[in-house]
């Protein structure tokens, strides 16, 4: 028979441990409560900021997205705009198979994709199919790498190798964040890659000068308005884009716009945001919209643009905000109706046709990027990207053009020369507590891909700060009711033992 008191100071002991077990249960059902509800503000609306406010939603469903763009329309680098009845792809035009988290979200948003997913190991696909223009000739690409088997032999393990390494880092970042991009690059093994220039690894692993020149630098002014000075991670993401290369059916501008449905997110346009300050408890975001000044609160603040571009005014930051500067391609596109070549611009040979696909070479041809062409009625349509002004060329490129659409971007891709080891040259992903930079990604991979995963980590860093606040705060709140019952328990306890 057990006797009262004992029994009774049992009780009190059980009552301690449910009162321990409340406080927990109080954390984690708080977890949920006004702070896992917060206020975003995301300055720029393409993918990278799109896709931020869609995540979002998906891991902290209360979380209001406000997207402050400051041009009339969103999408960023991405532009599809429709001239007489044909829809031209402006920017972003694809993405290469490895691309997981934009295939990702084109399947969640119930979009057709043109791709195909590899199945086990993936299988180089040569991207030399194009012509390249020097300034005086025209170069099959396809023929030089023929002429150089060795060199591409070279090239395939490394961009086969580049893939491998790419897969493993998508798996150890399934639920991890990073802070730094040095330790996004940590997760693959990727680290010495942008810190090395493409033309001096290239050449050290024997791949010819030839095949450098003619086809590996036309092919990086293509992917990212630069040659072999770049670092040799563009480069071998640039190698990697023929593999598994998709779009969305009818334009990547259809992503954007899902996304921005499925996150519920409020979008002003015409808005440039000036000035970010920091209070004690959140953001005061400044923007000029409608030539009015206006303001809003924000718990967190989610750069999604070139941070060079958008020239904000951060205010009360210890430290203050100082981030390197990074130097960038200008791009302009044209979308031109004419009759056809001029052929004597591009070639001296009467015999050499002009083909439907031109990429310029680093250096020359006057900053030409790219001309693609479609056949529309009596009229060949030539979407035209060049680094430079190009429209006093028009003219002489072309037989009777007329320019029918034409676009420019001051920031278009960043320079991307190596990086010194140590990573001092990078961006900061974390700019100060709550305050997040998705351009750091452009440091190393200017793709899509590149702002969806910088996106994406954006929101997971938002969702753990949020939780961990909401978690503090509840702890406060709930400690000193429940220290006040646990002691009296243990008292009530120990009293009863003594008797």
């Amino acid at each position: 028979m057990i006797p009262t008191r004992t029994f009774l100071s049992w009780i009190s002991l059980l009552y301690c441990c449910i009162s321990l077990q409340n406080i927990l249960c109080k954390l984690t059902v708080d977890a949920t409560s006004s702070l896992s509800n917060p206020t975003v503000v995301i300055v720029g609306s393409g993918i990278g900021g799109t896709s931020c406010a869609y995540y979002l939603k998906k891991m902290l469903p209360d979380a209001k997205a406000i997207i402050l763009e400051t041009d009339s329309r969103i999408g960023g680098r991405i532009y599809d705009v429709k001239i007489d009845g044909e829809v031209f792809t402006i920017g972003a035009y694809s993405w290469a198979g490895y691309h997981g988290y934009i295939k990702e979200l084109v399947d969640e948003m119930g979009l057709d994709r043109t791709d195909r997913d590899f199945d086990g190991e993936p299988n180089f696909v040569s991207p030399f199919t194009f012509t390249a223009w020097n300034g005086t000739h025209l170069i099959d690409t396809g023929e030089i790498a023929t002429a150089h088997e060795e060199s591409m032999d070279i090239l395939e393990k490394g961009t086969v190798d580049f893939y491998i390494r790419m897969e493993d880092n998508y798996a150890i970042l399934d639920q991890e964040t990073f802070s730094k991009t040095e330790e996004f690059l940590s997760y693959g093994a990727f680290g010495q890659w942008p810190t090395l220039e493409s033309r001096q690894y290239y050449t050290d692993k024997g791949v010819h000068l030839e095949l450098q020149d003619l086809a590996m630098a036309p092919l990086q002014k293509l992917i990212n308005s630069q040659g072999m000075e770049g670092h040799v991670f563009s480069m071998y993401a640039s190698l990697s884009t023929s593999m598994g290369r998709g779009r969305v059916v009818g334009g990547n501008l259809k992503l954007v716009d899902a996304l921005v449905e499925a996150a519920s997110a409020e979008v002003f346009l015409n808005s440039t945001v000036t000035t970010v300050e920091r209070l004690s408890n959140g953001f005061s975001v400044v923007y000029q919209r409608d030539n009015e000044q206006r303001k809003m609160y924000a718990d967190y603040v989610v750069i999604a643009a070139p941070l060079e571009a958008t020239d904000i005014d951060f205010q009360s930051f210890d430290p203050p905000v100082s981030q390197p500067a990074r130097d960038w391609y200008a791009s302009y596109v044209y979308v031109v109706a004419a009759e056809g070549y001029n052929k004597e611009y591009f070639t001296k040979d009467p015999d050499r046709d002009v083909p439907s696909f031109v990429v310029g070479t680093p250096g020359k041809a006057s900053g030409l990027i790219s001309i693609t062409s479609k056949n529309m009625t009596d009229l060949i349509y030539y979407s035209v990207t060049t680094t430079s002004n190009l429209t006093a060329d028009i003219e002489d490129m072309f037989i009777n053009p007329s320019v029918r659409f034409e676009y420019h971007w001051n920031f278009g891709h960043p320079i991307l020369e190596p990086h010194p080891a140590g990573g001092a040259s990078y961006q900061d992903v974390i700019l100060s507590p709550g305050l997040y930079n998705i351009g750091a990604m452009n440091d190393i991979l200017t793709q899509m891909e590149g702002s969806v995963i910088a996106a994406r980590n954006a929101a997971l860093l938002i969702r753990q700060e949020s939780l961990s606040a909401s978690c503090a705060i509840s702890f406060i709140q709930t400690l000193p009711a429940k220290i006040i019952i646990i002691f009296t328990s243990m008292w009530k306890f120990i009293i009863d033992i003594e008797y």
